[in-house]
């Protein structure tokens, strides 16, 4: 890649990431690889979604979406992963 300014050109520098190597603990390495996988899908959080609009759906939207994370955080097995 040659830079140029004006009618001067300097010579070709290179790109930064042809020698960038990047260095990742092993608990970093492991935190990275959890966070591009593919996305789970949450069956618990699909039921009370399912529950609580059917049980409150003569109420405004915006009540049913409070009802909902009310009943979702209430209800909601927490989790605690190996490297947390």
């Amino acid at each position: 890649m040659a830079i140029g300014s004006g009618d001067k050109e300097t010579k070709d520098i290179g790109s930064w990431q042809e020698f960038f190597q990047p260095t990742y603990s092993e608990r970093i390495k492991k935190l990275r690889e959890d966070a591009v996988r593919t996305p789970e899908i949450c069956l618990e959080r699909a039921r009370v979604e399912m529950k609580v609009y059917e049980q409150y759906k003569n109420e405004p939207r915006i009540i049913q979406r409070a009802r909902f994370l009310e009943t979702y955080l209430r209800e909601k097995t927490v989790f605690i992963g190996a490297t947390s």
